[in-house]
């Protein structure tokens, strides 16, 4: 779900900044390329908020899971190295980041 969710954010990010840049470049100032490009980012503000939305959801998930593993008995069935554990709060926050960080960067 991340992947396909920051997979939909950079296409709707690249065509709508291509299409307004090239309507604005022509001299176009009010015309259908720039309203599909305000949509087109309507669509992205709404895109990052169900993207930031997922991620806090697992980053969440990966803080709650921590209470419910074990990190000594390999024998058991709830045994999980803890680089996994850390690579997921990385991956989780980096994608959190990187979603407002993408909001914020577009003009």
């Amino acid at each position: 779900i991340v992947g396909a969710l920051q997979l939909a954010l950079g296409s709707t990010f690249f065509l709508t900044c291509s299409v307004t840049s090239i309507a604005i470049r022509r001299g176009q100032k009010w015309g259908a390329r720039i309203i599909v490009g305000l949509f087109g980012t309507f669509f992205y503000l709404c895109l990052v908020v169900v993207t930031i939305i997922a991620g806090i959801i697992g980053f969440y998930q990966v803080m709650q899971m921590y209470s419910q593993v074990d990190y000594v008995d390999v024998s058991l069935e709830s045994y999980i190295d803890q680089t996994f554990y850390r690579c997921a709060i990385v991956v989780f926050s980096f994608h959190i980041w990187f979603s407002v960080s993408k909001c914020c960067c577009c003009r």
